[in-house]
């Protein structure tokens, strides 16, 4: 077959013959000729000016087309999912094609559009994927919108000399594209235009004031990117998932950054961002899983959402002075944060902001955080010290929850005192102590005690109880607690009770004295080993006042364990101890 037997009508409007469609010919047999589509110049004497919208939409069997010289316009659709559609050939009359025109047409391989052509439609050759070389006419000053989408082969294109605007998707899903020039000319260039162009390495960007919504997103062999000193703002996800994105300068003309424009770019190891930019979005660096080093400007007010998520090799950061707020999973999974210095400034903490920083051992709370969300600290393994503030007003519950290296919170001075206890213990299932200031301002420290290493949940309670915040001063009932000291089951925790309670045993009623030195008399080697390597010599003494503990049969060996440590004070101690009580024993050690 080597004719269509066209439909077509007049257009009094555009003055010439509009090709409307044509009569089926799907009957044709597999052996026929190849089914090959000529628009002519003229029908009955009358000129060819336009093929109409949709005029050969899905027509699978057409492989050849040709269009003669006259025509101007090939509107929307014209040939869309023309399936088997291999050749076209176009005239220098031909002015502009139509949206879609010819989309999923994927036998395309090489197209050339006469310079005549001022105007392509939004996705003209759209999911055309065996579409690999193009040539666009010089004169176009505009790629429409998703233009070559999903052009899975493209591979070589030349833009326009005076070209001036690259529209969204336009290159959008083009995963055979490794290079890109664009001419100067060049002021825009839209969402999403090479989202997705897996194999683009290499892109020299024009003088745009704007780097777009997902403008890079998933270009997973980008590895350098030149941001144009005219940029002002980069856009959300701009480059997310660019996986092999290695370094980038952000120019200082920069003011705003937002949601998650760098994350999961996996290999940026530092980043600098200019002094003078005040915003920074959510997620900005989430899942940059080697980013190391960040400095953050002077200006910004707040730690977005999830910013810094999964940046696992990010090991020290300091908070400008003028944040206030820390947002949700801000810092969620650092695993290897050791230190984080926070601003004066700061009044709020999001839900799961510091979650899983696993190497993190101690944190300074400012005075003027007043909110902390849900499971702020969870899992921060490593975590021993915390610094609080008295003027906490909101805690979201499991504060510190699998926090199992924790020792000790501390409760700074404040005329403000709102935490309760249930703030603090919440889902922890570790021993720690909380250090407060009584109504006296005497330092008091009270053992948190998990509820299963009592011998039964009334006594928990009742333990837990002793600890009370009334007329805005913290007051604990150490009788009760010392009361309480037979029913905790877990050594560690009985342990550390123990110790704790030493300072003050001139108060102890009888039973307590007793029930305290029994224990002490049936642990004597694990608790002075604990108190050697856990405490202050002042432990020891406080010890001593409560049983004589220290004998000839064991000094030499408290002395070797203090001086294998290096605990300076205990070796001083122990043998000052050894001179004046066991003097006949031979001294081994020398300051």
């Amino acid at each position: 077959m080597t004719d269509f037997h066209l439909n077509y009508k007049y257009s009094q409007e555009r003055k010439g013959v509009v090709i409307t469609g044509y009569t089926d010919v799907s009957s044709q047999t597999e052996t026929d000729n190849a089914p090959v589509l000529t628009i002519p110049s003229f029908i009955d004497n009358k000129p060819v000016v336009a093929v109409g919208e949709h005029a050969f939409e899905d027509c699978t069997y057409l492989t050849h087309l040709i269009v003669e010289h006259g025509v101007v316009s090939i509107d929307d659709y014209a040939f869309r999912g023309c399936t088997r559609l291999r050749n076209i050939s176009l005239p220098n009359s031909l002015v502009s094609i139509g949206q879609g025109a010819f989309s999923y047409c994927q036998f395309l391989v090489s197209v050339t559009l006469p310079e005549s052509i001022t105007a392509i439609g939004k996705e003209a050759f759209a999911h055309c994927d065996k579409l690999a070389d193009m040539y666009l006419p010089t004169y176009l000053e505009t790629i429409s919108a998703g233009l070559f989408k999903n052009c899975i082969k493209l591979f070589t294109l030349i833009l326009p000399r005076y070209l001036q605007l690259i529209e969204e998707e336009a290159f959008f899903g083009c995963s055979s594209l490794m290079e890109f020039t664009f001419p100067d000319t060049v002021s825009y260039i839209g969402p999403k235009a090479f989202s997705l162009c897996r194999n683009l390495h290499k892109i020299k960007l024009p003088n745009i004031d704007i780097i777009d919504e997902r403008l890079f997103e998933m270009c997973i062999r980008l590895t350098r990117v030149e941001i144009p000193s005219t940029v002002h703002i980069i856009k959300t996800r701009a480059f997310n998932g660019c996986t092999n994105l290695v370094n980038i300068h952000i120019p200082s003309g920069v003011h705003r950054i937002e949601d998650r424009a760098f994350a999961a770019c996996h290999r940026l190891s530092q980043i600098s961002l200019p002094k003078d930019m005040h915003l920074l979005g959510n997620g900005l660096f989430s899942d940059c899983i080697n980013l190391k080093k960040v400095y953050l400007p002077p200006g910004i007010k707040t730690i977005g959402d999830s910013m810094f998520k999964y940046c696992g090799k990010l090991a020290e950061i300091h908070i400008p002075s003028g944040v206030s707020s820390i947002g949700d999973e801000a810092f969620y999974a650092c695993s290897s944060l050791t230190k984080i210095s926070l601003s004066s400034q700061l009044f709020s903490i999001g839900h799961w902001a510091f979650s899983g920083c696993s190497s993190l051992e101690e944190i300074f709370l400012p005075d003027h955080v007043n909110t902390i969300g849900y499971g702020a600290f969870y899992e921060c393994s490593q975590l021993k010290n915390v610094s609080l503030s008295h003027g906490i007003k909101t805690v979201g519950g499991g504060l510190f929850s699998e926090c199992n290296a924790l020792e000790k919170v501390y409760l700074r001075r404040g005329a403000q005192k709102t935490l309760q206890l249930s703030d603090l213990t919440e889902e922890v299932k570790t021993v720690f102590s909380v250090v407060f200031y009584d109504e006296e301002q005497q330092e008091t420290s009270f053992v948190a005690i998990p509820k299963e290493m009592f011998s039964s949940h009334e006594y928990f309670q009742s333990y837990f109880h002793a600890f009370q915040l009334r007329d805005e001063q913290y007051r604990v009932d150490f009788r009760f607690i010392d009361d309480m000291f037979e029913f905790v089951i877990d050594k560690k925790a009985k342990t550390a009770l123990f110790l704790s309670r030493l300072a003050a045993q001139d108060s102890f009623s009888a039973p307590a004295r007793e029930n305290y030195q029994q224990f002490l008399t049936e642990n004597i080697s694990q608790i002075l080993h604990d108190t050697i390597l856990q405490h202050h010599v002042s432990t020891l003494k406080d010890l001593l006042r409560l049983s004589p503990i220290i004998a000839a049969e064991n000094i030499q060996d408290l002395i070797e364990l203090a001086n294998k440590n290096r605990k300076v004070d205990f070796v001083s101690f122990l043998l000052d101890y050894k001179s004046e009580h066991f003097p006949t024993l031979k001294r081994k050690y020398e300051l």
